[in-house]
Parts: C-alpha cells; sequence; structure tokens
C-alpha cells in the first residue's frame, strides 16, 4: 500500500514557528552602519595615570605634590635689625642701635625629596645705628654693611620651605665718641658668624617670597685712642623679607 504524506495543522504550525524563530533572532539586531558605535559604558572615564575619572572624584588619590627648590637663584631682601655695642672705657656704656637695612641675595639649593640644603651668600646697606652720652662723654656707632655666607637646610611641604641657617658673618662697624682728652672716628672690619631660621613660599615655579630672622655675633672690635684702646662687643638681630628668582 503506498505511502502517503499528509500535510495536516501539526506540521503546517511546525513550519510556521521554524519561519519565525529567525525572525525573531534578528529583531534585536540592526544592519551594520545603520547607527554609530557607542563605546561601552567603562570607556573614557581616566584620563590620567591616578585614574581620575571626568567627572572630578579620584578613585586613587595623587601623592601630594612637592615644589621643585633646586637650582641657582638671585633676589633682593628688606627689613630692620637691632642690637647693642658694649664700649669699654668710655663712660657711655652700651649703645642701643636700630635701623632699616637692605639688600641682595644669591645662593644655590640641591633637593632631595622633601630635603633641601644649599648655600646662599648675601649683602645689606645698613642705618643701623644709635648713641649714647652722660655728662662728659657721647658715642655714636653704627654698622656700613652687613654680610653673611651661609649654609641652608629644611624641609618642604606644598609649596612651603621652613629652613634653618648657620655661617660666617662680615661687617664695617664705625665708631664716634668724644669725652675730655679723646676725639674718636674710626671704623673697623669686623668678623663673625649668623644664625637663624626662615620660610618661603614658592608662588610660582620661578619666583619665591620669604621671610627670616637672622642674628649677626662680631669678634670685638678695636679702635686705639691715644694711650688706650676702646673696645666695642657688637651683634645685631635683623628681620627681613625678601623675594627670589630661580634662574634654572
Amino acid at each position: 500500500m503506498p505511502a502517503h504524506f499528509r500535510f495536516g495543522a501539526p506540521p503546517l504550525a511546525l513550519l510556521a514557528l521554524l519561519a519565525l524563530v529567525p525572525s525573531a533572532a534578528t529583531a534585536g539586531s540592526t544592519a551594520p552602519g545603520s547607527f554609530p558605535y557607542q563605546a561601552p559604558s567603562y570607556a573614557g572615564l581616566y584620563d590620567d595615570e591616578y585614574r581620575r575619572p571626568l567627572d572630578g572624584s579620584y578613585r586613587y588619590a595623587p601623592p601630594a605634590e612637592v615644589a621643585q627648590w633646586g637650582g641657582l637663584y638671585v633676589g633682593a631682601h628688606l627689613g630692620a635689625g637691632y642690637g647693642g655695642s658694649d664700649l669699654r672705657v668710655l663712660g657711655v656704656g652700651d649703645i642701643d642701635t636700630g635701623g632699616f637695612l637692605g639688600g641682595l641675595l644669591v645662593g644655590y639649593n640641591f633637593q632631595m625629596g622633601s630635603i633641601v640644603g644649599g648655600l646662599e651668600a648675601d649683602v645689606a646697606w645698613s642705618g643701623i645705628d644709635g648713641s649714647d652720652s652722660n655728662a662728659s662723654s657721647t658715642a655714636t656707632a653704627g654698622y656700613d654693611w652687613l654680610s653673611s655666607m651661609r649654609f641652608r637646610i629644611g624641609y618642604a611641604f606644598g609649596n612651603w620651605l621652613a629652613y634653618g641657617t648657620a655661617g660666617l658673618a662680615f661687617s664695617n662697624f664705625w665708631l664716634e665718641a668724644a669725652e675730655p682728652g679723646l676725639d674718636l672716628s674710626q671704623s673697623d672690619s669686623l668678623l663673625g658668624y649668623a644664625l637663624g631660621a626662615g620660610v618661603e613660599y614658592q608662588l610660582s615655579r620661578g619666583i619665591n617670597f620669604r621671610a627670616e630672622a637672622l642674628y649677626f655675633g662680631f669678634e670685638d672690635a678695636e679702635f686705639a685712642a691715644g694711650g688706650s684702646d676702646v673696645t666695642a662687643d657688637p651683634g645685631v638681630t635683623t628681620i627681613r623679607a625678601g623675594v627670589s628668582i630661580k634662574l634654572n
């Protein structure tokens, strides 16, 4: 008996279902080129080595930036000084001195991380002087200029540098005195030491502002006065503000 195949309801339903499968599979896609490519949601979130999202927040905080202090610099300073000069032999005793000063500076810094060291030299033209008198004697003393050559060592944090400094000091000290049998007007170049501390702020990579205090201590100044010598023991404390410019 020959076989007969009949397409009834079940085969027709199966064929219809198979025809729908490819349509359903491609319903969620579009033909190439229909829309521009869209990057994954994570692309472009970070714009630097510290993986900073473009919205401005930080996933990993970058290390604190330390300003660069190394190199050669020149500058200027302005300030005031005060001190005393103990006079021996003259009857006036101690002379209090005070006044303004201003000058130039030059230096070189070395930097290792947050530690900054260097060498600095400065010179200041001085208006620091004073006088004293009694019934029979008068005396006036002062400094024509003050200079120093010092080592500096400090610690940098952010744009700030705090430092200590020490080295040699130089000055030209003068004395004018008069008493019965004595008329003195002389000067003496002195050698001594300078000690101090200060802070600097780096406004930009090339300009620094500073404030510092320095004490200048000197050897005794000796002045020949006829048959006797007049000896002075000078010392002065200065408070200065300054600005410097890095040259490299």
